[in-house]
């Protein structure tokens, strides 16, 4: 983010890539992975998953106030 720090718009949307990104290591983690029965594991995808969610809406949310 330093390198556009004052573009809002690019802010934004590293915000939902970091979603993106979030969202590909739960799939992963969830379907092409060994399931393991530990809690720290599913603790784990529990948290990508609502980290995902929290940042592409937070970063679709700023992109249409921006745009809106």
């Amino acid at each position: 983010l330093t390198v556009w720090k004052d573009n809002i718009l690019m802010s934004y949307v590293t915000t939902i890539l970091l979603g993106v990104a979030c969202g590909v290591l739960f799939y992963v983690r969830r379907f092409n992975h060994k399931q393991r029965e530990r809690s720290g594991y599913k603790a784990i995808q529990v948290l990508l998953a609502v980290i995902a969610v929290l940042y592409i809406g937070m970063g679709a949310m700023g992109l249409v106030a921006y745009f809106g």
